[in-house]
């Protein structure tokens, strides 16, 4: 498949230095990213899953999951 690319991604300097510090061996921020945002499309597919088909147990942490963090 042929790959493309993203407008010009703007985070704040803190973020960019957060994700310099976790980079692995010979991993580009572009690999990185690109690992983040498959991983968000995947988790998202995951949630989007029919709640209401789920044993009590995992629907409960499926909500949570869904429901905004409060800060």
């Amino acid at each position: 498949m042929k790959s493309t690319t993203f407008p010009p991604l703007h985070v704040e300097p803190s973020l960019r230095s957060a994700m310099e510090g976790v980079l692995e061996e010979g991993e580009s921020l572009s690999n990185f990213a690109g690992k983040a945002l498959r991983a968000q499309v995947e988790l998202r597919r995951r949630l989007a899953f029919p709640v209401s088909a789920m044993p009590a147990a995992e629907r409960d942490a499926v909500v949570a999951l869904r429901e905004p963090a409060q800060s």
